[in-house]
């Protein structure tokens, strides 16, 4: 499965926002993108992926690894990604975070945030957190130059950075008691219990699978003389 990476375009307030999100990611293992590129008869080998999970790119990485596969992150591919309204911009803050449940060192990192934020706050530690949004702000910065992503992203995006883990920092939170009160997060009207399926459950499923096959690409036509 390859992984290439979003931009948007345009960049409205709240696609600048996010935009902080992606160039963090980028030092993190690469961002996802609602844009994946799966080798069909892998896919088709695995009767599918469970698309009933909040994490679906996520899902469906796991199960091509866990059958056998690949991936491939290409940091230096790059796909357009138009954003979204600003009203779903904002129902999807939770659900995001959400995500993240199935990444649990990723998650509990971000729950640590907000008491951390909070502790230097009371303390009077001011200059504590700006160093830490600093950092924020360099790193995403440190992103934006990983693989000429400075042709899509602009010199603003990176001070969007520390806002966007602020709103995780409240966000995971917010994700963490909807598991536990609802059972999971809701979404169209349901509720969705899990973030993605472990990928020790993956293995175990597909350890009995056999490999599927490599479907050649069709020779190219000969030209009579």
């Amino acid at each position: 499965v390859v992984r290439p990476q979003n931009y948007f375009e345009p960049l409205p307030w709240h696609a600048r926002w996010d935009s902080g999100r992606m160039l963090l990611n980028r030092l993190t293992g690469g961002d996802w993108p609602g844009t994946l590129g799966v080798r069909r008869s892998r896919l088709q080998a695995t009767n599918g992926y469970d698309g009933s999970v909040m994490f679906e790119n996520l899902e469906l990485v796991r199960t091509v690894l866990a059958s056998g596969g690949r991936e491939a992150v290409l940091y230096d591919a790059y796909v357009l990604r138009r954003p979204s309204t600003t009203r779903h911009f904002f129902s999807q803050r939770v659900r995001q975070a959400y995500d993240e449940i199935a990444r649990p060192p990723r998650f509990v990192a971000q729950l640590a945030v907000l008491p951390i934020i909070i502790a230097l706050a009371v303390t009077g530690h001011w200059l504590a957190i700006a160093l830490c949004f600093l950092t924020l702000v360099i790193a995403a910065e440190i992103g934006r130059r990983r693989a000429h992503a400075t042709r899509f992203f602009p010199r603003s995006t990176p001070i969007f950075a520390p806002l966007w883990m602020a709103e995780r920092a409240v966000c995971s939170w917010l994700a963490l008691g909807a598991r536990i009160f609802l059972g999971g997060v809701p979404y169209r009207g349901t509720i969705l219990h899990r973030a993605a399926t472990p990928m020790r459950v993956l293995r175990q499923r597909y350890a009995a699978a056999p490999a599927p096959p490599i479907v050649p690409a069709p020779a190219a036509p000969r030209r009579s003389a």
